[in-house]
């Protein structure tokens, strides 16, 4: 299976030209409570690996290697060590959802990893007000302030409100013109 993803993974790289971007590697290891299975575990079965297949991606010329997780919460904090071990330089899904703040994983991380969301698209962008949108987009903001942050959200799905995300938009335009 390593072989097969390590090759898939850089045919998807020339076919869409992304090396300078990023490869995404979508692996799910955690529900909100945490993580399926301990570190060790994870260590022992995956890390050679993600080694391997991050070492050869870079070989080729892949600049970053994206995590893009669903649940990203401190109880993550050593699989995602073990990633850092392995290569990977950023991770998609640092959001509030499960009470992990944008601010508490550059703390953590700081510029090993660099980090794309920190906007909750399940509670505050579907359900929040205005003022719920614009104080964490001004969090978000703050976080990155020395860098390391692509501000986004997870995804932007059927069930948030256009007029809320435009908000959230405005906001960030808003910020940008300040700073």
């Amino acid at each position: 299976m390593e072989l097969f993803l390590t090759a898939l993974g850089e045919r998807m790289l020339a076919l869409t030209n992304t090396w300078d971007t990023a490869i995404w590697v979508y692996d799910d290891f955690s529900i909100n409570t945490g993580p399926l299975i301990g570190p060790a575990t994870f260590e022992k079965l995956f890390l050679d690996s993600y080694k391997r297949m991050f070492a050869y991606w870079k070989s080729r010329g892949a600049r970053h290697i994206i995590l893009h997780h669903d649940v990203l919460s401190e109880h993550t904090y050593p699989i995602l060590d073990i990633f850092i071990e392995a290569g990977l330089t950023g991770v998609q899904g640092v959001y509030p959802t499960v009470g992990l703040t944008l601010s508490a994983f550059k703390a953590r991380y700081g510029k090993k990893l660099t980090v794309i969301g920190g906007m909750d698209n399940t509670h505050t962008l579907p359900f929040g007000t205005r003022q719920d949108i614009e104080r964490e987009a001004a969090a978000i903001a703050e976080a990155g302030q020395e860098g390391g942050v692509i501000i986004g959200s997870h995804s932007i799905e059927g069930y948030i409100p256009v007029e809320h995300y435009d908000w959230y938009i405005s906001m960030l335009d808003r910020i940008e013109r300040s700073g």
